[in-house]
């Protein structure tokens, strides 16, 4: 898929959450080993991943017609006390109109090879 398509689909997923009450404080897509693209979610609030992935359900439901093949299998939910919270800070504020192409980054103790940083609050 191209990132083209990956920015769109990730666009349209983060305003249907927020629109559902889910705000997301970070998004960020990932392309893993296998060199599937994951789409990396950190929530505002976040209670657990069983309720944050519901509401994702939810969400994926209402707008199959945007998102397409997109699958919650996609998508990894990164929970509030994860490292690599503190180091998306550092790119600053960054939102879904103006992505940032990210290579050869360090995350924590995670390696990111390509990603594509959507939003960080």
């Amino acid at each position: 898929m191209d990132k083209g398509s990956l920015v769109e689909i990730g666009r349209t997923l983060l305003r249907s959450l927020k629109a559902e009450g889910v705000g997301v404080y970070a998004a960020l897509w990932v392309r893993d080993l296998d060199d599937q693209w994951r789409l990396w979610i950190a929530p505002d609030m976040f209670t657990d991943s069983r309720s944050f992935y519901l509401a994702l359900a939810k969400v994926l439901t209402k707008h199959r017609a945007q998102t397409g093949y997109f699958e919650i299998s996609n998508v990894r939910v990164i929970e509030p006390t994860n490292s690599i919270l503190a180091e998306l800070r550092r790119f600053g504020k960054v939102s879904p109109d103006f992505p940032l192409m990210l290579q050869s980054e360090r995350l924590g103790s995670y390696f990111l090879n390509e990603g594509i940083l959507l939003e960080v609050a």
